[in-house]
C-alpha cells in the first residue's frame, strides 16, 4: 500500500473517532470494524517505512 494513501485513511479514521457525535451515530460493530482497520493501517505503515518511504506529510516540510 502506498504510504500516502495509508496515512490518508488512518487520519480519516482517527478524525472520525474524535468527532463528538461518533458514539451516537455508530453501532458497536461499526466502531469495532473501524478500530480494527485503524490498527491494521498503523501496523502496515510501520512495515512500509522499514523498507520504503515516509508519507509526504511526515517528511520534513511536508504539506498538511
Amino acid at each position: 500500500m502506498d504510504p500516502n494513501a495509508n496515512l490518508t485513511e488512518m487520519l480519516r479514521l482517527a478524525e472520525r473517532f474524535t468527532e463528538d457525535d461518533y458514539e451516537g451515530d455508530a453501532s458497536e460493530a461499526a466502531y469495532q470494524v473501524n478500530a480494527e482497520r485503524l490498527a491494521e493501517l498503523v501496523l502496515a505503515l510501520d512495515e512500509i517505512v522499514r523498507g520504503g518511504f515516509l508519507p509526504e506529510r511526515w517528511r520534513a516540510g511536508g504539506a498538511r
